[in-house]
């Protein structure tokens, strides 16, 4: 296998998207400006200069994130697999399987209990029992 190296072009074009990305749909703003702030000043300082190795460029985009945001569950990753030419239809298609997936785990409930202690007339207790 050929191993692959990232240009500087390709660099700024996958912090530019990033900083997109983060920025659409990022759950807190504020950090997603921080964040996006950050890796652009890096870049700008030749900060990734030295990893053109696709790996070593995630790592270090994941470490710099996760030092503003302390959010472990961001990542940056690596796949030599192509994307879907219809990015489009890649965010339906994954809307769909979130949805589905949501359906499925009942939209995270899982147990709710209530203590019915008798039943009263519908015409007045009605709509406590729907929402029960």
């Amino acid at each position: 296998m050929q191993a692959v190296m990232l240009s500087s072009e390709v660099q700024s074009e996958i912090i530019h998207l990033l900083v997109k990305a983060l920025n659409d749909h990022y759950v807190f703003p504020d950090v997603a400006r921080e964040m996006s702030e950050q890796i652009e000043v890096n870049s700008t300082k030749d900060g990734y200069l030295n990893t053109h190795d696709p790996e070593d460029f995630c790592e270090q985009l994941t470490e710099d994130l996760r030092a503003i945001s302390s959010d472990k569950h961001i990542s940056v990753r690596y796949t030599e697999q192509e994307k879907s030419i219809d990015q489009k239809r890649s965010l339906i298609e994954h809307k769909e399987e979130y949805l589905l997936k949501a359906k499925i785990d009942n939209y995270g409930f899982h147990k709710i209990e209530r203590d019915l202690r008798g039943f009263y007339n519908p015409e007045y207790a009605g709509e406590a029992a729907v929402n029960a």
